[in-house]
């Protein structure tokens, strides 16, 4: 009874949070989002509530704690050189200017994630997408074809260029060690006040 008592919480506490913790390590592996921290809090709950309170310590096996901070570090300065790499592309691939397009818009979707996304439309703009990594840009040559430029954010990639000869194109084979994701990109033209009043009629 006296070791339930003084060990009953730290058992229950840490036994969750490893769990969570073999969680987060397996979704770090595989490039799913998870909960980062909440294994480690859950351990340090459970020392901190017994006679092993030295223990707390072990929360850094969290992925949370020691692999989020050095990554986020990593991806930074990764983005950093992936944004100058999209401003000498624009200027050397000898793209039109770059504008805002309030007539059209993209529609952005994950589709094994059922994720979609919309956002304003603007030729040599580098978008950013999370899950999975992804920047990519659209751009005009001066004979008015478009092109999708994109960068994995890998070790070791680099921007890809591909013809956008029309509204939809995707990109497949994306994210991280065994995840393999399609990212479907669509360009769409806003409906007018005219259009939306024939459209509901209807």
């Amino acid at each position: 009874m006296d070791f339930f008592n003084q060990y009953g919480l730290c058992i229950f506490f840490c036994i969750l949070g490893i769990f969570l913790i073999i969680i987060s390590y397996i979704a770090e592996y595989t490039g799913k989002s998870t909960i980062p921290f909440v294994g480690g809090f859950l351990m340090a709950i459970g020392f901190l509530n017994s006679p092993l309170r030295f223990l707390w310590i072990l929360i850094f096996i969290d992925p949370g704690f020691s692999l989020m901070p050095i990554n986020s570090i990593k991806d930074k300065i990764k983005a950093k050189q992936i944004h100058k790499n999209f401003s000498d592309m624009f200027i050397n691939q000898d793209y039109v200017p770059g504008k805002e397009d309030d007539s059209r818009f993209l529609k952005v979707r994950v589709l094994e994630r059922k994720d979609e996304f919309e956002w304003p439309f603007k030729s040599n703009h580098l978008y950013e997408l999370q899950i999975p990594r992804l920047f990519f840009a659209i751009c005009y040559d001066k004979e008015g074809k478009c092109y999708l430029l994109s960068d994995e954010a890998t070790k070791n990639s680099q921007i890809d260029i591909y013809p956008f000869d029309y509204k939809t194109i995707s990109v497949t084979g994306i994210g991280k060690k065994h995840t393999d994701l399609t990212v479907e990109i669509e360009i769409l033209r806003k409906l007018k006040s005219a259009d939306k009043k024939i459209h509901n009629k209807v």
